[in-house]
């Protein structure tokens, strides 16, 4: 699913086209390759939130980045990373670009 409200043709191709064409390399790759168990094949969804910027230029870019980040969340979910432990330490001081809490 696009997190980013489509503004004009290249970015649709961009969002529908690279973006899911990428996602859609890196799943199956990861099937072919043992990644994922064989389960997988038949009985898992796979829900990606995409977000692509809409000032994008370049479909093979965006399609090479969403490949290799699909690739990598897909080998860290199956060797669940990050683990409990580096979860809990990182709520301990909660911020992002957007927003940082007064009390932590």
């Amino acid at each position: 699913m696009n997190k980013a409200q489509i503004e004009g043709e290249f970015h649709g191709n961009a969002t529908w086209g690279a973006s899911q064409a990428g996602i859609a390399k890196a799943v199956v790759e990861s099937l072919e390759d043992g990644t994922l168990p064989p389960e997988a094949e038949n009985e898992w969804v796979v829900v990606s939130a995409n977000w692509v910027n809409p000032k994008t230029d370049d479909l093979d870019t965006v399609y090479r980045n969403n490949y290799r980040a699909a690739k990598h969340a897909i080998q860290a979910a199956m060797l669940g990373l990050p683990g409990k432990e580096e979860v809990f330490a990182a709520s301990r001081d909660v911020s992002n670009p957007f927003y940082t809490p007064n009390q932590r």
